[in-house]
């Protein structure tokens, strides 16, 4: 009965995670996926395909970078959207209709702030072809430092919050678990937790209540995982500003 119980919860945890999983925006699924081009992705010849911004810190400017690329079809060629796998990155065109032999430039411009760390992040341009498959495919790649100073200590970015660390580890006897996290946003944040997807007991709370801009403050969870089935299971963090799938601190239960 036990195993039973405890494949019926992990079943449960499954099927609320894929829900949470649909509810993810397309343009991010994109990035997880080599997309299917359109018909006019051999009418648009792109210099370059893929570009790396210079060394940068959470501190840096954000840098531009030009991706020149012209219509080389006999026939005239709209852009009608482009779409960036990461907020990180604004896209800019000089021009969204070219003429057949017409150039043009695409602009990406790389905002490292809040994005520590080594990413690849992706452009899709999509043409009046089809909206639904890019004619191409671009993608800007950076190795970004952490932020001197208090920041630098809390490498894992969940919108304005910033933890010391995002995952943990547990076994079935029952445990208290700080983490100390950081306000780096320009507001209060009042900080609270989604155990929905979490299979046994577990409370949460922040000290102190309200992170003031700049402050730091420890999240206690107090859990008793007992005989829940092993597994990672996502406590999703709410109030700092982000993404559910950017909130993520990954709890994983084993057995002793």
């Amino acid at each position: 009965m036990k195993r039973m119980g405890a494949i019926a919860v992990c079943a449960l945890v499954c099927s609320a995670m894929q829900a949470q999983i649909r509810t993810v925006p397309k343009e991010r699924l994109l990035e997880q996926v080599s997309p299917r081009l359109s018909i006019d992705s051999t009418a648009l010849a792109f210099e370059l395909l893929e570009l790396e911004t210079p060394p940068m810190s959470e501190d840096s400017e954000p840098v531009s970078l030009d991706f020149p690329f012209r219509n080389v079809s006999n026939r005239e060629i709209t852009i009608v959207k482009t779409v960036s796998s990461c907020s990180c990155v604004r896209v800019s065109l000089s021009r969204k209709i070219l003429a057949p032999g017409q150039e043009a430039v695409l602009t990406a411009i790389y905002d490292p702030e809040g994005h520590p760390g080594k990413f690849s992040r992706r452009i899709f341009v999509y043409t009046a072809a089809s909206e639904q498959h890019p004619a191409t495919v671009l993608r800007v790649n950076a190795e970004v430092a952490q932020k001197a100073g208090p920041e630098g200590e809390y490498p894992y970015v969940c919108g304005s919050l910033r933890l010391r660390r995002n995952s943990f580890e547990l076994s079935s006897k029952p445990e208290t678990v700080h983490i100390r996290c950081y306000n780096s946003g320009s507001r209060p944040l009042k900080i609270s937790a989604e155990t929905a997807f979490i299979p046994f007991p577990l409370s949460f709370s922040c000290e102190p209540g309200i992170i003031a801009p700049g402050e730091e403050a420890v999240l206690i969870m107090k859990i008793d995982a007992g005989a829940a089935a092993d597994g990672t299971y996502p406590l999703i963090l709410k109030g700092c500003g982000a993404t559910p799938s950017e909130s993520r601190i990954m709890i994983k239960k084993t057995t002793e």
